[in-house]
């Protein structure tokens, strides 16, 4: 049976399974094999691998699709045909000798899934029998262009082995999980909480597989933490999962009706802007894929009485999301604490995180369900490679003890064991320290790993070791991982501020095709696309360990164990360097921000400064020289505004790796409140290029207006320089950013008042609004508090006073309040839009041989992607009077000097260098000119 809501969990034994069958015949053996202990982990996976299957196929040409068959442990079998016992004799005959010859397959066309072989074995053997026979012939496979996946404790012939951990079933969990979600009467919210480790992920992940085969409930969206393809929280993919959910009770959802379908899918434009929501076969507009339209179909099925099956939601790591924080986050924050509103629509939530929740809700407390669960998941394991019970539960108790509870640290000294003889496993655990956090326990594994790899009597064990220990301590710099160029390019990098003596490691040439073939791999979450995907460390705790510094704190609040260096050419602060040296252009090494091939730059160039500086601060006493170094990356990263334009316009929300406002505004907020960093230190501009004007975003210049019979105001006239160069603060520009955010701080009431004064020093001020008090003057703010029904009317900003106020830690802050104030006696509102373009639009005053800037050279470009979506840009402002091709755009533009005004004009992309590229503007001569 195929279900419509199976885990999206990824996995490396996923990804694994997915890259063999995508290999070509003849390049991997058709063969492959889940391997060890039983466990529901291999069914899941096999189901997963069938549910893609399934999908790809509705979509694929007849002659593409899969032909699969599945064959349970009971000798049951599943099949993309109607007869099921038919499609899995022919895939049986297909590898007979003598079997009719078809030319051989390019790709794998048929595939066998078996789930249980040793279940075959001793319950069905003739079939066991004759599944082994087609095993064995590895060249009738191919020619037959069929592939074999069977789940066994080991593999039964030789091939691939893929091996599978052992998950815990913890079955009296789930039964408490699925009366809960069943029970109409129970609380609308469940919460499973406990500390990093505690098996939250994957008991939502099981609770979740388990819930969707039920009748009685429908699990509308679910959101699992996954190491492997890590998923940020989507408004958009939420309210599609419920509009999947309600169409297929056969009503509508956003004035729309649909037949249900398998899957729900999001279209993204070339822009990174959701243009329409796919769920069910039908096409949901942006409008509809909102909260507020969630809300108000609930309410809809509710007051026509169709609520009566419980819709699920289902997201893990609650902590998490809240701490990268963000608008979605937000919403999904109201939506929970709309508990009466929930009750009566019927939804249910469940949620994992680490703290007690502060809204009402059911708690599953992780931390006192007991040692119950670990005692019985180490002796499953333990049993499952023969050790005798005595032994085995002796073995549990202490690897219990040694755990403190979390499942992370007990799977983890079982994997370390895996390889240590019976007679040696008690000598070994006894050895082994109790811990009371995840993050101390992977302190210990990883110095376990380097020592083993190190000791070992294989040459270049020492390089080996020394490649490791870089390859995580690299790894783990970031929290969205890296790609092969990426960690290439700090491997090979300089560590700028150090002696720049090189690390004693291998190539990254000969790191990159080793590297995680090892005992490491366990540690390691491999990507689907080796080149274009990003390599990740399995789980938080882990990264935690790698980043400790010597001399921090435990969860106890004791000091707690650390991986320390053997030479600082590998430490922290090395690889902290490299990454600036080798990834930004902060010392001009690195390439420049490019917001396509450079985004984990942009995103994680302020975090690594702040954990540089804070790994400077933390070492009594502080090396000041360090200290300054750390000062003099910010401010070249300040300094240089390229880095704060590149990731305000190219935000991309459904990227990978997000940009944004609020990417810059929470790496500075980071850097600010970092106790012993004073962010006012860095001497930015001193060359004098710039001013704290400059600050201040300049609106576009107006005519002055004269008296009648009067002459312009002379330049000694106050407000002559106001008058014709308008001046206003924007969110967009740093200043203003941590304005209205609230993050401008100064130590006493004078220095904030000073501060607030500079600011407004040079900005254009209302003649009509009352504001007499220098020090709470009204400002008018481009893009502040603007609602999007507000954007439509042709708001571009807000009113606000400004005023200094005391916060609770003694220091003052600018504050920041909303007046409202009419549309009419705003000094910049939108426009009617416009079929055609004029040339003071921003794309067009970037453009060479613009006719009214006086030959002014237009803007150089570091890629022809950033060019080329300039003129995607116009396409879509002005799709109706504009032909786009790979760099170029023909395109009508509004001209007033000129009769007639409507001009054709020709726009082309043109190299101008290395990494430089500029939009050169010309008439479009041939095609001549249009009248308006």
């Amino acid at each position: 049976m195929i279900y419509s809501a199976l885990s999206a969990v990824s996995s490396p034994e996923r990804t694994q399974l997915r890259q063999w069958w995508n290999e070509p015949i003849g390049k991997v053996p058709p063969v492959l094999a889940l391997t060890g202990e039983a466990t529901s982990e291999k069914v899941a996976i096999l189901d997963d691998f069938v549910l893609a299957t399934v999908t790809a196929n509705r979509t694929a040409a007849p002659e593409a699709r899969i032909n699969w068959a599945r064959l349970y442990a009971d000798g049951s079998v599943a099949s993309g045909g109607d007869e099921p016992l038919v499609s899995l004799e022919r895939l049986l005959a297909a590898t007979l000798p003598g079997s009719a010859a078809e030319p051989a397959p390019y790709r794998p066309v048929r595939i066998l899934l078996v789930d249980d072989y040793d279940a075959l074995v001793a319950g069905q053997a003739s079939q066991a029998l004759r599944l082994l026979q087609a095993m064995v012939g590895g060249d009738r496979l191919d020619r037959a262009g069929l592939r074999v996946v069977v789940g066994a404790v080991a593999a039964p012939v030789p091939g691939r082995a893929v091996p599978v951990p052992y998950l815990h079933p913890r079955d009296d969990l789930i039964q408490r999980v699925t009366a809960w979600a069943t029970d109409p009467r129970d609380e609308p919210i469940l919460v499973v909480r406990g500390r990093p480790g505690s098996g939250k992920t994957r008991l939502l992940t099981e609770a979740g597989r388990r819930l969707d085969r039920r009748d009685e409930l429908r699990i509308a969206f679910q959101l699992l933490r996954d190491p492997v393809l890590p998923k940020p929280l989507g408004i958009t993919e939420l309210v599609a999962g419920f509009a999947r959910a309600i169409v297929t009770e056969g009503v509508s959802f956003g004035d729309v009706r649909a037949q249900p379908f398998l899957l729900a899918n999001v279209q993204v434009g070339s822009a990174a802007t959701v243009i329409g929501i796919q769920v069910n076969q039908v096409t949901l507009p942006p409008s509809s894929a909102t909260m507020s339209t969630l809300r108000a179909e609930l309410e809809a099925r509710t007051a026509g009485g169709r609520a009566t099956m419980p819709l699920l939601l289902i997201i893990d790591g609650l902590n998490e999301l809240e701490e990268a924080g963000g608008a979605a986050v937000d919403e999904l924050r109201a939506f929970l604490g709309s508990t009466d509103e929930l009750i009566r629509w019927n939804v249910k939530v469940l949620l994992s995180t680490h703290s007690t929740p502060d809204f009402p809700a059911a708690v599953i407390d992780l931390d006192d369900v007991g040692l119950d669960d670990v005692r019985s998941y180490t002796l499953a394991r333990l049993q499952a490679r023969g050790i005798p019970d005595a032994i085995a539960t002796a073995l549990a108790t202490r690897v219990v003890e040694l755990s403190g509870g979390l499942f992370i640290v007990a799977a983890g000294y079982l994997d370390e064991t895996r390889d240590v003889p019976t007679d040696d496993l008690t000598t070994w655990l006894s050895g082994a320290t109790p811990v009371a956090a995840a993050t101390d326990y992977f302190v210990g594994a990883v110095r376990r790993l380097l020592t083993r790899i190190g000791d070992s009597p294989t040459p270049g064990a020492a390089v080996a070791r020394v490649d490791t220990e870089r390859f995580l301590r690299i790894l783990a710099l970031t929290p969205t991982g890296m790609t092969s160029a990426e960690l290439g390019a700090v491997w090979r990098a300089e560590a700028v501020g150090l002696d720049n003596s090189p690390p004693h490691s291998s190539s990254w040439d000969h790191v990159s095709a080793t590297i995680g073939t090892g005992a490491e791999r366990r540690y390691i979450a491999p990507p689907d696309d080796p080149v274009a995907g990003r390599f990740r460390l399995l789980h938080p705790t882990l990264r935690e360990a790698l980043l400790r510094q010597p001399g921090g704190r435990g969860v106890d609040g004791r000091p707690g164990d650390s991986l320390e260096a053997p030479y600082e050419a590998i430490s922290l602060a090395a690889e902290r360097r490299r990454f600036l040296a080798g990834l930004t252009p902060i010392h001009g090494r690195g390439p420049g921000w490019d917001p396509d091939t450079g985004r984990l730059a942009l995103a994680e160039v302020v975090p690594v400064i702040h954990d540089l500086a804070a790994q400077v601060l933390a070492v009594e006493p502080v090396n000041e020289a360090a200290l300054a170094e750390c000062h003099e990356l910010l401010g070249r990263v300040l300094e240089d505004w390229e880095w704060m334009e590149t990731c305000v316009r190219h935000v991309r929300p459904t990227d990978e790796i997000p940009l944004g406002v609020g990417v810059v505004v929470d790496g500075l907020a980071r850097l600010v409140r970092l106790p012993g960093l004073d962010t006012d230190t860095p001497g930015l501009w001193t060359d004098g290029r710039w001013s704290d004007e400059r600050l201040v975003e300049e609106a576009p210049v107006r005519p002055t207006r004269r008296p009648a019979g009067g002459t312009a105001p002379g330049p000694g006239h106050a407000r002559a320089a106001r008058t014709a160069e308008p001046r206003y603060l924007s969110v967009e520009t740093p200043s203003g950013a941590e304005l209205v955010s609230g993050f401008e701080r100064r130590a006493t009431r004078e220095k904030a008042l000073a501060r607030l004064h500079h600011i407004v020093a040079g900005i254009s001020r209302s003649r009509s609004l009352v504001d007499d008090d220098p020090d709470t003057p009204i400002v008018w703010i481009r893009g502040y508090a603007i609602t999007p029904a507000e954007i439509q009317q042709g708001y571009r900003g807000q009113y606000a006073r400004l005023s200094v106020r005391e916060l609770p830690d003694g220091a003052w802050t600018i504050h920041v309040d909303k007046i409202d104030v009419e549309l009419s006696r705003h000094p910049d509102r939108g426009r009617p839009a416009r079929p055609h373009p004029n040339w003071g639009h921003p794309v067009l005053r970037r453009t060479e041989n613009h006719p009214h800037q006086n030959g002014k050279p237009g803007r150089r470009y570091s890629s022809l992607a950033l060019a080329q979506a300039e003129l995607e840009q116009l396409k879509r402002e002005f799709p109706e009077t504009s032909i786009l091709n790979e760099g170029l755009l023909f395109i009508m533009v509004f001209d007033r000097t000129q009769q007639p005004p409507i001009r054709r004009v020709r726009l082309e992309i043109r190299a101008t260098g290395e990494r430089s590229y500029v939009i050169v503007a010309r008439p479009n001569e041939k095609s001549g000119t249009v009248g308006g």
